[in-house]
């Protein structure tokens, strides 16, 4: 497709410039541009029933920075949250007046929206066109400037007579697809219908359909389709990673790749070299010695380079085993983002998310879920209801794995088996179906249509990704680094006031008879209340040393992914949903992820899958 800015720009009587800033294209012109800025001329004509309206409203507005023109349209628009600014800068019998005209426009709003037409061009393979335009619409002077070209003086003659002396064969034969999903004129026999049942809120959408017709006409002018030349890659990619069929073998293609680059690269070689080599054998030895050397009190010694030191515990699992699988992580994400893959995945994802009554803008919040599950919790007060809040903060509480959490799994499972993978993210999934669709049972209500904007599908730029991992990077190590130090510290206290091997033996029976563990995860699953990445860092150092075979290993990474959120996580779910509200989730999170960890242990077990 190819776009006409002077369609535009005459349409709008405002400048309108082609850049694309991924590539730098068009910023000059922008800039210039600029420059040329001034208030626009546009003037959009309204059915007579709303344009008599305005007639009668706008004598009746007070003096504003807005245009009494507009604020007309804000007020047949309105619902309350507009009403609240009338009523603080309106008398109450000027009130009264307006609420009567927006009642009497509503009764009168009979008339049949058409499209309005340039020239003999087809819109929509839906509608019929005639040369003198749609019955009974009054033009603006944008829209007759377009069909009449106003004379070979005119900006748009050019382009507007070149189109009509091409012919059938010229590049605007063939009709441009509208950027609706039905044609116009059926939608506004529906508006039609709204209007003389369902007042106010039917003159609204009889306003919003005049717009909408009016733009879907600049558009159709302004945009010309290319012919002759076939789909380019990106496009195609594009189009396939969301079809309902072939979006899989993409999605998981782009699974494996992660899965290989943070499980095996980030999570084996570099955390390898960094904490077997680098720290195990050079940095921590030496370290240790000097300050036994140093310093004289035992104490001290231990707080630092101790079982449970700041050093030998925080530091080195937050730098030399978390930072490289952060690292990866934090590229391989980078790269889907910038791709412009993200979107594409919420899109064929939003039809699992149906089945819970979830999907429009539910979804990216899931997505971003995967970066932070802190910050995708703030993100879901753009849903407009209250119910859809809810239901995705409770999700992302409970099933969500947070970027340095879902790093530290992919290490787990890339030292085992392809199979305890797939049981793993099967688990994990059927959970989140399974109480999204229970919950959305709970509190029922209609489903929000997904409209999400797809950016071209391309290479990721080097320089943006790099920018996005360090703006990450810098947030995980002032986040994530003082909780882990701060989680190495209260591990510390507790062992040395003996409470850390009563507060095992407590747990035993749930960590060893339930879940079937071995009793020193207990350790884990506690300083998982500070963060989930902590405790599956724990629980990776267990695998590492021969700990946990590979059943313990699903059960134990099954159950931390279902755990109650990171401390951080847990504060902004309490201050989002309220206190009632976050303790209810909280208090159900915990046991019910102990519960679905106690029955995959049972479940592998009869199977005898990952024993020995």
């Amino acid at each position: 497709m190819t776009l006409e800015t002077q369609v535009i720009e005459t349409a709008l009587g405002v400048p309108v410039t082609a850049t694309v800033a991924t590539r730098g294209q068009g910023i000059n012109d922008l800039v210039q541009a600029v420059s040329r800025a001034s208030h626009p001329k546009f003037h959009l004509t309204y059915p007579p029933a709303v344009e008599a309206a305005l007639a009668e409203i706008e004598p009746l507005l007070p003096e504003s920075s807005v245009a009494r023109r507009g604020l007309g349209l804000l007020w047949l628009t309105s619902g309350a949250l507009n009403e609240e600014w009338f009523t603080l800068h309106c008398k109450a019998e000027t009130l009264a007046q307006l609420r009567i005209i927006r009642e009497k426009a509503a009764l009168n709003s009979s008339h049949k929206i058409r499209t309005l037409d340039f020239g003999s061009r087809p819109l929509h393979s839906g509608t019929k066109c005639t040369e003198g335009g749609r019955e009974g619409v009054p033009e603006t002077a944008p829209v007759a400037a377009l069909r009449q070209g106003q004379g070979s003086g005119s900006p748009l003659a050019e382009p507007v007579e070149a189109r009509q002396a091409q012919g059938a064969g010229g590049p605007l034969a063939e009709p441009v697809e509208a950027t609706v999903t039905e044609p116009i004129e059926a939608r506004q026999d529906q508006a039609l219908r709204q209007a003389q049942g369902a007042g106010v809120e039917a003159l609204a959408a009889l306003i919003q359909q005049t717009r909408e017709a009016f733009v879907t006409q600049v558009a159709g002018a302004a945009l010309q389709e290319a012919h002759g030349g076939k789909p380019g890659l990106g496009v195609t990619l594009g189009r396939l990673a969301t079809h309902p069929v072939w979006g899989l073998p993409i999605l998981l293609l782009a699974l494996y790749g992660m899965y290989w680059f943070v499980g095996v690269f980030g999570a084996s070689t570099l955390v390898g070299l960094l904490e077997n080599d680098l720290f195990g054998k050079i940095i921590n030895p030496w370290l240790s010695t000097q300050i036994t050397n140093l310093i004289p009190i035992p104490l001290v010694v231990d707080f630092l380079v101790g079982e449970y030191g700041i050093w030998t515990v925080g530091i080195t699992y937050a730098v030399a085993l978390l930072l490289p699988i952060v690292i990866t992580f934090f590229i391989t994400f980078g790269i889907l983002e910038d791709s412009g893959y993200l979107p594409r995945l919420a899109v064929l994802t939003n039809r699992i998310f149906t089945w819970m009554g979830l999907n429009g803008q539910a979804v990216l919040p899931m997505v971003l879920g995967l970066g932070c599950v802190t910050m995708a919790t703030m993100t879901t007060r753009v849903l407009s209801r209250p119910r859809d809040r809810i239901l995705v903060t409770l999700l992302l509480a409970l099933a969500i794995p947070c970027s340095a959490q879902l790093g530290v799994v992919m290490g787990m499972l890339a030292g085992v088996s392809l199979g305890a993978s797939l049981i793993w993210g099967g688990v994990v999934l059927l959970v989140l179906i399974l109480v999204g669709w229970l919950a959305a049972r709970l509190m029922p209500g209609e489903r929000t249509p997904l409209v999400v904007e797809l950016p071209p599908l391309r290479f990721p730029v080097l320089s943006n990704v790099l920018v996005k991992t360090v703006a990450r990077l810098e947030w995980y190590i002032k986040e994530a680094v003082p909780l882990f130090l701060l989680g190495t510290v209260i591990l510390f206290v507790l062992d040395k006031l003996g409470v850390l091997p009563w507060i095992i033996n407590g747990l035993e029976p749930v960590v060893t008879g339930w879940l079937g563990l071995p009793a020193e995860t207990a350790t884990a699953f506690l300083i998982g209340f500070l963060r989930r990445d902590f405790a599956a860092t724990n629980l990776y150092l267990m695998q590492r040393s021969g700990q946990l075979n590979e059943l313990q290993v699903v059960v134990a990474i099954t159950t931390i992914t279902l755990f109650v959120p990171c401390i951080a996580s847990m504060f902004m779910l309490i201050k989002e949903r309220g206190t009632k509200m976050g303790v209810a989730m909280i208090a159900f999170i915990f046991p019910f992820a102990i519960l679905v960890g106690g029955l995959l242990f049972r479940l592998l077990s009869a199977f005898n899958w990952g024993i020995g």
